[in-house]
Formats: C-alpha cells, sequence, structure tokens
C-alpha cells in the first residue's frame, strides 16, 4: 500500500481517541506471559475488540457526516506480539480505521527474540511468582527492569536462571510485516529498543534514531514513534520532531515527565 502523503499526515485522521493495544486472545489465556499480561489488562479478546471497534467506527462516521470530512480513527498496537495477526479479517470490516503496528529499531532489522518482560512474564507463570514481588531473590522487578536497556535486561534475567527466549511465545517477524502492510497496515516506531527512554539524554539516542528513521521511508511505514511504556520527555521529543518523526504517542496513564502537547496520548483498551 503506497499512501499519498496528504492522507498520512494532513487532516485524515480522527483523533478524539486513540486506542493503544499490546495482545489478542480469542480465549482467556490460562498460561505463560499472555496469561500474566492478560491480568495486567494488555490483553484484549477478539469478541471485545470487535464491539469497541463498532463503537468507534460509528463515532468516525458520525463525525464524518458532521464536518463533510473522510477522516480515520488510527489504531494502534505495540510491541509485535504475533496474536495480533488474529485482527486482519476483523479489520478489513472497519475501512475507517487504520491499525498502525509500532515496533522498536530491533524489530525493524529483523530481531524475533521476546522483549525481557514477556521472558519474565513465562517465567513468573510458570513458576507461580509475581513479577512485582521479586527484588529480594533477583534484584529486580518488573518496573525496575523498565529503566534498563533491553540489553541489560536479558542480563539480568540470565543472571537469575530465566530462559530469555521461551519457545511459547512469538514475535512477529519481517514477513509478517509485509503481510500487514499488504492488508493496509501501516509501521511505525517503538524506539530503538524497548525500555523507558527517559534514562537517555538526546546524544545518546540520536544516531540510532536516525539509522531507524532510513527504515520508515519505505512503502507501508510512517515517521511515527511511540514512546516504549508511554514515557518521554521534553529533550526527547524535540530530537524525534527534529529528526522527522511527524507524529509522536503517549498514553493516558502514563505521561512520563514532558509536557508538550503535541504528544498524542493513547487509551489502552482492555
Amino acid at each position: 500500500m503506497e499512501l499519498e502523503r496528504y492522507q498520512v499526515e494532513g487532516n485524515a485522521w480522527w483523533l478524539d481517541e486513540i486506542p493503544c493495544l499490546h495482545r489478542i486472545h480469542r480465549v482467556l489465556p490460562i498460561y505463560g506471559a499472555h496469561k500474566i499480561q492478560c491480568s495486567l489488562g494488555m490483553s484484549i479478546s477478539l469478541s471485545s475488540l470487535e464491539d469497541k471497534l463498532k463503537s468507534l467506527s460509528k463515532r468516525v462516521q458520525k463525525s464524518n457526516d458532521k464536518y463533510n470530512l473522510k477522516q480515520k480513527a488510527i489504531l494502534t498496537f505495540d510491541d509485535g506480539h504475533k496474536d495480533i495477526l488474529l485482527t486482519i479479517p476483523l479489520l478489513r470490516d472497519f475501512p475507517d480505521i487504520q491499525p498502525v503496528l509500532f515496533m522498536t529499531g530491533r524489530q525493524l532489522h529483523g530481531e524475533v527474540l521476546p522483549l525481557p518482560l514477556t521472558a519474565l512474564y513465562t517465567w513468573c507463570d510458570a513458576n507461580n511468582r509475581d513479577p512485582n514481588k521479586l527484588q529480594n531473590d533477583f534484584g529486580f522487578n518488573r518496573e525496575s527492569l523498565k529503566l534498563l536497556p533491553e540489553n541489560e535486561q536479558r542480563d539480568e534475567l540470565v543472571k537469575a536462571g530465566i530462559d530469555i527466549n521461551p519457545q511459547d511465545e512469538e514475535m512477529l517477524g519481517l514477513h509478517d510485516v509485509s503481510n500487514l502492510i499488504q492488508n493496509d497496515w501501516l509501521i511505525g516506531y517503538h524506539g530503538h529498543h524497548h525500555c523507558d527512554l527517559r534514562i537517555y539524554d538526546r546524544v545518546d539516542l540520536e544516531d540510532r534514531f536516525k539509522e531507524d528513521l532510513a527504515l520508515l521511508s519505505n512503502p507501508g511505514y510512517v515517521p511515527w514513534i511511540a514512546w516504549p511504556e508511554g514515557r518521554w520527555k521534553n529533550t526527547l521529543f524535540l530530537m524525534a520532531e527534529q529528526l522527522g518523526f511527524h507524529k509522536q504517542f503517549g498514553l493516558n496513564d502514563e505521561k512520563g515527565i514532558g509536557t508538550n502537547i503535541q504528544i498524542l496520548n493513547r487509551d489502552i483498551w482492555k
């Protein structure tokens, strides 16, 4: 799919609500990382998603009729879990809703290793442990891992004897991304790697962002960034803007420490 520039960056988008999704399930997950992510509000059933899409579509249509526009809502997906492929047939029924997948630079270059937190959740479910209550045993927990670069998160898991590549957890590969683009999805950026990027200064990230931004010039990709964990700060916002990221997304429940009103905050659907 080749979108004309005005469709990508003009007055094409209905922005009253921007949903954010992470994982999708047909039936309630009963094991593994997906079970824990579901309990954390990071997974939604296909049936619930369909109901929400119907409601969203009606609101977009009502607005378009009122103002004589042809805007689309933006439906965002973070992290690249493979189960989001379940939504492809459903989304074909909602042409006024534009799905956008945000992937890290590592994933855009072909990495399919599960995110460190996904690996942690897999281990926690198998060992009946709470990911928020590991500090005394391992020196880290779910929240403290987010404050480490992705490679250091994996190092901590390896030291704790936790498998960083659980076989039951599949991430999207580049062939899956091509399939999504063929189904009219857009692909955006989720930072070079997945952690709270506020730990970095601009100089630490700029070269990586430039390198990854070059990939987003391909058809089906857009120079939009969804900050990992929805966390950002003003210096990073300005860096991304100056590099050419035309839209930046946060999360309503994770306001970070920035104050720029140009950030488009999203609501997690669960």
